[in-house]
Formats: structure tokens, C-alpha cells, sequence
């Protein structure tokens, strides 16, 4: 399950514009390392930081942690 949060994560911080991933960690004030870890699977965020994700990258909470048919394809950038 870490792996497809990672990937939907990703592909959802670049569909949102935010070409690196310190750009999205010092918008939810993180420190870069920390978010990384969450893009690479190695850890998951709190909820509380799984919310201030979705709404800076304008998903649901459900998208990000189950996928779903609400939000765009991102097929593209997770295979990018």
C-alpha cells in the first residue's frame, strides 16, 4: 500500500505543478527530507499532514490513500 500512496503522491504534487519535492515540503512546512521519505514509501504522513497535502495539491483524502475515478487520470506521470 506504501508504494501506490508514494506514486499517487508524486504523480499528484507534479500534476498540481510542483515540479520538486522541496517545492510541496516548504508549502505544508516540512522539511524536504521528511517528504521525500513519504514519496519514496518509506513512511506515510499523519493525517494531519495528509490534509494539508490534499489541499495544497486540490485531491481528495480518498484519492491519496485509496486512488478512485474522482480526480484526473495521473497514469501518465506515475509512468513518467
Amino acid at each position: 500500500m506504501r508504494r501506490l500512496f508514494a506514486e499517487r503522491l508524486r504523480a499528484a504534487r507534479i500534476t498540481a505543478g510542483y515540479k520538486k519535492a522541496k517545492d510541496l515540503a516548504a508549502a505544508i512546512g516540512i522539511e524536504s527530507e521528511r517528504y521525500r521519505m513519504w514519496e519514496r514509501g518509506d513512511r506515510e504522513p499523519d493525517i494531519t499532514h495528509l490534509v494539508k497535502i490534499a489541499a495544497k495539491l486540490d485531491v481528495s483524502l480518498d484519492f491519496l490513500l485509496r486512488g478512485g475515478n474522482d480526480q484526473p487520470p495521473l497514469r501518465r506521470v506515475i509512468s513518467a
